[in-house]
């Protein structure tokens, strides 16, 4: 008997709605998916997005209360940090959404109508990334323009503008590449529409690849004018880490997780085990660039998160990175007190180190060590050796003495006078 097309519709649509329930990935052979409590690495993300907003976040409003209030000077280099860090907001908030629908998690442990809503979210976070990014890199850069080149001539000069539009020429073509990595626009999260797809994990790799070239780049850049200065090699040293403070925050930030969550790449869907005693010793660009070539695994939900986490990391210590001079002239302004020890290692030491000194103020020179005006040496040595009286005297005077090194200077007299206690 021939089926009705009421009843044909009907049971394509309890297929559809069967197949949205079933897990998003064949799992390996002999692995059940649990999609209730599975087990998950999304615990992370709780860790590492609070921390990058908590630490960039201070940092970019005493950079707007700087410029806008204590020095009244603003431009678009802080236009573009604050628009970076707005940025940053919105691509965690983004990240932490895709823990709701299977991110950190295997997906064959994550029900396909989850998986697709996932893919949605992870387009739109790559999507937020390269503009963020470039915005971070682009108020750098417009900072060492303000600071470096300020005569609009010189290999500085060309230097930075190479960079500006060398990232533009970058991330803008590599954002069109995300929006419309596939045709039409949907399969990008649902593979089963007809069309095509861009090599994903290809286009990614570069991407890691040049965000690694570009972030060395503006860090070495100021280099070539600090050597340029006649400043000690010390100051030298510590204007160039207010540059690099950034780049020492990321590897802090994010290295929580990459000890166990560097994943090794799955072959045939098959179990893989979490690399161990590997420690983070590279920047966050670094490690995006080293994660990135899992990203062409099928088991997206949990391969994606790794790469995400520390593109996070690399966009809050970009920011943070911008934000170090305005930080610098804001403690000058709040309290000199705090000023002076902000910039302490700044200055060159031009005194002997404590421990040199035993710790305390300078010693006092030898030529300037008089004794007390009581004391005249050669009636009281005279008489202290000549009577009982004398030497009680000489005791006592000794005794009361709390400069150990004006007592030993004193006894030393007396040894040389010819006295023994």
């Amino acid at each position: 008997m021939a089926q009705s097309p009421n009843d044909t519709a009907e049971a394509m649509a309890a297929a559809a709605e069967a197949l949205l329930l079933g897990p998003g990935l064949q799992p390996p052979p002999g692995v059940i998916p649990k999609f209730v409590d599975p087990p998950s690495q999304a615990y992370w993300v709780y860790i590492t997005l609070p921390i990058c907003l908590a630490v960039s976040t201070p940092f970019v409003w005493i950079r707007l209360c700087t410029v806008f209030f204590i020095l009244k000077s603003h431009g678009w280099a802080d236009y573009a940090n604050a628009t970076a860090w707005a940025f940053l907001v919105g691509y965690c908030t983004s990240i932490y959404f895709t823990v709701e629908y299977g991110g950190g998690v295997h997906q064959w442990d994550v029900p396909l109508g989850r998986v697709i809503e996932f893919a949605k979210l992870a387009n739109t976070t790559e999507m937020i990334y390269s503009p963020g990014l470039f915005l971070a890199k682009f108020s750098i850069l417009l900072m060492y323009r303000r600071l470096f080149d300020t005569a609009g001539t010189g290999k500085t000069h060309y230097l930075i503008h190479i960079l500006i539009w060398a990232n533009l020429a970058f991330y803008f073509p590599y954002l069109a590449a995300t929006v419309f990595q596939c045709v039409p626009r949907a399969r990008i999260w649902d593979p089963m529409l007809k069309g095509g797809c861009i090599n994903l994990k290809a286009a990614f790799i570069a991407a890691s690849a040049i965000n690694v070239v570009s972030d060395f780049s503006i860090l070495l850049l100021p280099l070539y004018r600090l050597s340029k200065l006649k400043i000690p090699t010390r100051r030298k040293i510590g204007v160039l880490a207010i540059f690099a403070v950034g780049l020492l925050y990321a590897p802090l930030l994010c290295s929580l997780r990459l000890s166990r969550f560097l994943i090794q790449p799955a072959k045939s869907y098959e179990h893989t085990r979490l690399a161990n005693n590997l420690f983070s010793t590279c920047i966050a660009s670094v490690m995006r660039f080293v994660v990135s070539f899992h990203t062409g695994s099928p088991d997206k939900t949990f391969y994606l998160q790794p790469p995400a986490l520390w593109s996070a990391g690399e966009l809050a210590s970009a920011i943070l990175c911008g934000c170090m001079p305005a930080t610098a002239a804001f403690f000058n302004h709040l309290s000199p007190m705090l000023a002076r020890k902000w910039n302490l290692y700044l200055k060159p030491l031009n005194s002997p180190s404590k421990m040199e000194n035993g710790g305390g103020a300078p010693p006092m020179p030898r030529s300037s060590w008089r004794a007390p005006r009581a004391w005249n040496e050669s009636e009281l040595l005279r008489s202290g050796s000549e009577s009982e009286d004398g030497g009680a005297a000489i005791r006592q005077v000794v005794s009361h003495c709390s400069d150990e090194v004006a007592r030993e200077k004193v006894e030393k007299q007396l040894l040389w006078s010819g006295w023994r206690r």
